[in-house]
């Protein structure tokens, strides 16, 4: 199995993207599937009554998860002629 195919190359490849948006998707697909690990990892480290870094965490993931959102729903509604 080649890396490509291992990662998903394969499959948005042939929706005949350019690189630069295929290669933003795949970030923020992983972005998506691995931020609960470094999220629960703060959150544990973070002491409870600590309410600004709490707060801080929190924005921080839901941003970053929201822009990662963004950027997959834009790579599947638009065409690569539509920039």
């Amino acid at each position: 199995m080649s890396r490509a195919s291992c990662w998903g190359g394969g499959g948005t490849r042939g929706l005949g993207r350019s690189r630069g948006p295929t290669w933003a998707t795949h970030l923020a697909i992983t972005w998506l599937l691995v931020s609960r690990w470094p999220q629960d990892t703060f959150y544990r480290l973070t002491a409870k009554t600590d309410w600004p870094r709490q707060a801080a965490l929190v924005h921080l993931f839901t941003v970053s998860l929201m822009i990662a959102a963004a950027v997959v729903a834009v790579f599947l509604t638009r065409s690569d002629h539509q920039r």
